[in-house]
């Protein structure tokens, strides 16, 4: 795997003169914005980063709305789109509602490059910049650690691509991405993370909550990936059976029961 550091030079090679560099992100999730704040913290000290929210407002209250009230709408969507034709389907569409954004924003910041930490930012940004914008290279940095969403899939020909781990890298090569242009890069981390002090109050912190704190110790990591296995099954088969009530009704039976027999175990512990 190639250091942040490596990977750096090999994408400063893309770059015109200038030192400005636009991320290009969405809140959508934390880890995009997470993500985009790690490069920052890993440029800024040799370039000037400026950080937009690219997405529409109508994105963001959508997101909100499903993700607490209706995570079925948000599996159906994730699903349609994670298909090669609707994935650049559905980023042409969004290009038409980002372009004027867009264009002023590369008006604005004239960048020497650009990256995306967001999926939904990949091919509809390209298709904007290829007209507006062509000699500013591209640069795409994966957010999906295993299986990669087709939408990153949707723009092989960015300037270069940032796959954090090797299960990523090897989809993408697998979907015809440039062994050139693609970098085993890893995940930037954020400079405060590098602080003990910092890191061990994250940690008091978690504990103290409740909620994550298990996640510290080794037992957690024992049921994260059959815990991550078991709501990939579920949103699957709830995908499939979007327009039948009663199999939804049947996958929260299951998980309900899940959570309860699991509850009975903490409470006998």
């Amino acid at each position: 795997m190639e250091s942040w550091q490596s990977t750096h030079e090999k994408v400063k090679t893309h770059m015109s003169n200038r030192s400005k560099i636009l991320i290009l992100t969405a809140r959508t999730g934390g880890g995009h914005l997470s993500l985009a704040d790690a490069l920052r913290d890993l440029l800024e000290a040799h370039y000037s980063v400026t950080i937009v929210d690219m997405l529409p407002a109508f994105f963001h209250h959508h997101y909100r709305f499903i993700g607490r009230h209706a995570l079925w709408m948000w599996a159906i969507e994730f699903h349609t789109s994670n298909r090669p034709g609707s994935a650049v389907a559905y980023q042409r569409l969004l290009s038409l509602l980002i372009a004027d954004k867009l264009k002023r924003t590369l008006d604005e910041v004239q960048p020497g490059l650009v990256v995306t930490t967001h999926s939904l930012l990949s091919h509809a940004v390209k298709r904007i910049m290829r007209h507006h914008a062509p000699e500013v290279p591209f640069a795409m940095l994966f957010s999906d650690p295993e299986s990669v969403h087709a939408t990153w899939f949707s723009e092989p020909g960015a300037d270069a691509t940032l796959a954090p781990t090797r299960e990523s890298y090897q989809l993408a090569l697998a979907a015809g991405f440039d062994p050139q242009r693609l970098h085993l890069a890893g995940w930037p981390v954020r400079e405060q993370f590098y602080q003990a002090d910092t890191v061990n109050r994250l940690w008091q912190r978690a504990a103290q909550a409740g909620d994550w704190g298990m996640w510290i110790g080794p037992e957690g990591a024992e049921v994260a990936r059959p815990a991550a296995d078991v709501m990939k099954t579920a949103l699957r088969a709830a995908t499939r059976g979007s327009n039948d009530a009663a199999t939804i009704l049947k996958i929260r039976e299951i998980l309900d029961r899940a959570k309860r027999e699991i509850e009975a175990l903490e409470k006998r512990s």
